[in-house]
Parts: C-alpha cells; sequence; structure tokens
C-alpha cells in the first residue's frame, strides 16, 4: 500500500495576500508570460523556485511547494476576474 500523503493547511488570508504581493512584485513579468519554448519554461521554473523560497521564509505557517503556489495565485486569478 501506498502511504497517504498528509494534506496541507488552507491558505490564510495573510498567505493569499502574501502569495499576490510576492508575484507582483518580482515575477509577474516571467510568470504571467504566456510563451512555452524551452528557454520560457526554465526561466518559469526559476521564478517559482525563488517564489517558493521566498514565501516560505516570509510565511512559515506550512511549508509550500512551488507546484502548489503556482496552482493557488491562478486559482486567485480566476477569482478576482469572475467578482
Amino acid at each position: 500500500m501506498t502511504p497517504v500523503k498528509k494534506r496541507a493547511t488552507n491558505y490564510s488570508f495573510k498567505e493569499e495576500k502574501t502569495l499576490h504581493a510576492l508575484v507582483k512584485k518580482k515575477n509577474a513579468s516571467t510568470i504571467e508570460c504566456k510563451k512555452t519554448d524551452v528557454n520560457s519554461n526554465q526561466l518559469k521554473a526559476a521564478s517559482y523556485e525563488k517564489l517558493e523560497i521566498e514565501f516560505n521564509s516570509v510565511c512559515g505557517e506550512c511549508y509550500r511547494l512551488p507546484k502548489t503556489l503556482l496552482s493557488r495565485y491562478e486559482n486567485i486569478k480566476k477569482t478576482k476576474k469572475t467578482c
């Protein structure tokens, strides 16, 4: 049997604001870029990892992976568009 993954806690309001601010402050140009060539994807991956390090150093409540940070940022963008 495979071990069951432990579920992470929900994002707090502070974590969402911090994530949005960090993306807009430094990484917006690379994360929002619609190019999908090899160089752009490498830049995006590097910026996701930088974002992970910065986010986890600021918000020490729960460790977040780059994949989860990206998906949460995408969800934040979607909800802001619908409001």
